[in-house]
């Protein structure tokens, strides 16, 4: 019994042709045709059963069929720790990890790791969490560091997801925007708490909602019943900074916006803090080399770090 074998029995069964399934492959209809006859007459027993002209399996055909899909489930893996071993030996470490968290992030992450492993090469993608996690899933990176909501659930299938940091969603506004109420202090909150609804008739700076932050104020909008004039920014500094000059109201990450406290002011709100998680996503069942584990301790250390800077 080969892993040949294995794969024609199973695309025959998943199209129920054996045309088609000699296609699906790029094989001739005949060398398809006769591994079926030769498994059957090797085994003793027919594996599907030709019911309306569709191949359908036999009690046989679908136990064979689940031992096919476990070894060739396990091929797969495999040939994916294999890989990423080689690459290590070969001195590769390939990660991801979204353009506005890497600025706060790398600069003091990737000194460490070139001191720890100075002959490993370095390949950083820089992309949305939907690359991301499309990038993992395709073996194009090895792990990958976002964040992830209560209020929008991360793309799980086929990833596991380690929580390295935790992070409030505040409103940023100009500094001495006067307000209707003062702001109070709750436990709980990073900032003084206000109403959203204070800044109901205020334009609202969101980030495209091709970025998971964008997705979150939208939703933060709509929960509130708000429906401002709303613009939409790619960057996360260039919403900072319309805030700053008094253009409207900003929703962001309490890591976003500790260079600009001097021209903002910062505010927590809701009735409970609306929060996200900075993750490290890999594939499940992914072999981790020792690189990939010391770049996520990193990453955690110096999360925490500009975490306690932003207080």
């Amino acid at each position: 019994m080969t892993f040949k074998e294995l794969e024609y029995i199973w695309a025959i069964a998943d199209e129920k042709n054996i045309t088609k399934a000699a296609k699906k492959l790029n094989i001739s209809q005949p060398a398809i045709s006769r591994c079926l006859l030769k498994l059957e007459k090797e085994l003793e027993i027919s594996l599907f059963e030709k019911i309306e002209g569709n191949y359908v399996p036999t009690s046989a055909g679908n136990l064979y069929l689940q031992f096919a899909k476990d070894v060739l489930a396990r091929k797969v893996q495999f040939d994916s720790d294999f890989r990423e071993l080689l690459q290590y030996r070969q001195g590769r470490l390939r990660f991801g990890i979204t353009p506005g968290r890497s600025k706060s992030l790398t600069p003091d992450v990737l000194p460490k790791i070139r001191k720890h492993f100075p002959d490993i090469k370095i390949e950083i993608y820089e992309e949305t969490v939907r690359d991301l996690e499309e990038g993992l899933r395709m073996g194009k990176i090895d792990v990958a560091y976002f964040t992830v909501s209560d209020q929008m659930e991360a793309n799980h299938a086929g990833l596991h997801y380690d929580f390295l940091g935790k992070e409030e969603i505040v409103m940023t506004v100009k500094k001495g925007t006067p307000l209707n109420e003062k702001p109070q202090y709750k436990i709980g909150f990073l900032y003084p708490w206000i109403d959203i609804s204070q800044f109901k008739g205020y334009p609202f700076i969101l980030l495209k909602k091709n970025m998971r932050l964008g997705q979150i104020a939208t939703n933060i909008l709509k929960e509130n019943k708000l429906t401002p004039e709303t613009i939409e920014i790619a960057s996360v500094e260039t919403a900072q900074e319309l805030a700053a000059n008094g253009y409207g109201i900003c929703l962001c990450s309490s890591l976003g916006v500790r260079e600009y406290k001097e021209r903002l002011d910062i505010y927590s709100f809701g009735k409970q803090p609306v929060n996200w998680q900075f993750v490290a996503a890999y594939r499940i069942g992914s072999f981790m080399i020792e690189p990939l584990r010391y770049l996520t301790e990193c990453y955690k250390k110096a999360e925490k770090s500009l975490q306690n800077r932003d207080i």
